[in-house]
């Protein structure tokens, strides 16, 4: 009994040493096995990931761009971290004209690597080359935020000085003032509308006259084919009617509006009480104050109707809605000479001008001294010094200037950034807060002209 006991002990413990040598044997070849399933598997993939490569660049050689783009797809869903290879499948895209593909595929490089610059150039050439100039400034606004380097900047330099040229469907285009300008049709010109100046309409050309939207009262002073005057709004539907008819009416840029009654000009509220008919002109406010005019002479009051200046001036430089500020700046003259005043009729700065135009905004206005136009910032010093034929104000960082027969558009540098002999604008307007402009060339007809910098600006 013993000895069978002994012999089942050693059948047992011979079998136990035969599974620990079989589990070390299994231990010493599977990760040899392992191995061998991921090379192998590598193998075959980098084997699949060549055949796709080749034929895609022999679709691409051929310019068979559609078969490209599948086999790239098909190698990139092998290799899927593979950036260079989603530039080769936008390149295909671009080919195609996809733009679904174009933008699906920057998307995915971008999201992959934000801070290389390859497919924020590659998209942003796609785009300029496009005319999508405003895709164009918000992808460049993304790569200045996330990338860097030499071709970033000069497609940002590029961008800046892109431009669009818009016919407008009118005869005349001009009077820029708080995003409105003034058109006109008929033959002598006496059909006047109101337009916004990105084109959209306000009221069509058909008034005699036409004044400035009020954004607080809703309304626009317009005088009609009967030569009567009152305020209709955005749609064209009266608003406010006098009782008596006026030979003009201004715009409500403040509680008060201009108007001419009895060869007076005075001002009047909504309705239509009179204060102050004693002008023999009066203008509309602006930054609190406006300009007014007795007899030869001209001063400033504010929008109490209270006298700020004497009626010491020979002139003061206004718009065509009867404007004579912004910002709280003022041109005036004396003895022949323009100066540059400030809101409480003070002199800004000691310079004199033989011609002023109004600021627009907050940057130079343009000024002549010796027969040439140069700029003027708000504290009254030349920031660039007369050297023009003729220019308008700076606003957002451009102004029209004439050199020779024609007209361009500098930035605050001075720089020309537009082509004065190519484009032959045969008058050019100042931008106005969107970017946009008026010009002229051959055809006579005004075209609306959209800067794409002014969007970068505030970038």
């Amino acid at each position: 009994m013993s000895s069978q006991n002994t012999q089942t002990k050693d059948s047992q413990n011979k079998k136990s040493e035969q599974n620990k040598k079989l589990l070390l044997l299994i231990m010493i070849i599977l990760p040899f096995l392992t191995w061998y399933a991921v090379f192998n598997n590598k193998t075959t993939t980098l084997q699949e990931y060549d055949k796709y490569m080749k034929k895609a660049e022999n679709f691409a050689k051929k310019e068979i761009y559609i078969d490209a783009v599948y086999n790239y797809q098909q190698a990139l869903k092998l290799d899927t971290s593979n950036y260079d290879l989603m530039l080769k499948i936008f390149d295909s895209y671009v080919q195609l004209a996809d733009d679904d593909g174009i933008e699906k595929t920057y998307e995915q490089a971008q999201a992959l690597d934000p801070s290389r610059s390859d497919i924020y150039v590659r998209y942003i050439n796609h785009l300029i080359d496009t005319n999508a100039y405003d895709d164009a400034v918000e992808v460049i606004t993304t790569a200045r935020e996330k990338s860097s380097g030499k071709e970033i900047d000069e497609l940002y330099e590029k961008i800046y000085r892109l431009y669009k040229e818009t016919f407008l469907d009118y005869d005349y285009a001009y009077l820029y003032c708080k995003g409105y300008m003034k058109v006109t049709n008929g033959e002598n010109g006496d059909r006047v509308g109101l337009i916004k100046t990105n084109g959209s309409g306000v009221l069509r050309a058909k008034y005699h006259d036409v004044g400035l939207y009020s954004e607080e009262k809703e309304v626009i002073p317009v005088c009609d084919e009967n030569d009567t005057w009152y305020y209709v709004n955005s749609s064209g539907q009266k608003k406010l009617v006098p009782d008596h008819e006026y030979s003009y009416l201004g715009s409500f840029t403040a509680d008060y509006a201009p108007a001419l009654y009895k060869g007076k000009y005075g001002y009047v509220n909504e309705d239509f009480e009179e204060k102050n008919f004693e002008y023999d002109f009066a203008g509309s406010f602006e930054d609190g104050i406006a300009a007014v005019r007795k007899h030869d002479k001209w001063g400033i009051i504010n929008d109490k109707l209270e006298m700020v200046t004497d009626f010491e001036f020979d002139d003061i430089i206004i718009n065509d809605f009867g404007i004579c500020s912004e910002g709280g700046y003022f041109f005036a003259s004396k003895g022949g000479k323009y100066a540059l005043y400030n809101s409480k009729g003070r002199q800004v700065g000691s310079e004199s001008f033989e011609n002023a135009k109004m600021f627009v905004c907050d940057e130079p206005a343009a000024v002549k001294q010796n027969g040439k136009w140069g700029f003027v910032d708000t504290d009254g010093k030349i920031v660039i010094k007369p050297q023009y034929e003729d220019a308008n104000s700076f606003c957002l960082d451009f102004a029209p200037i004439q050199q020779g027969e024609f007209w361009g558009y500098i930035d605050g540098s001075g720089k020309i950034i537009t082509d004065i002999e190519n484009d032959k604008f045969s008058a050019a307007y100042s931008l106005d807060t969107n970017g946009y402009s008026v010009i002229y060339n051959d055809f006579d007809m005004p075209k609306l002209l959209r800067f794409y910098g002014a969007d970068l600006k505030d970038k």
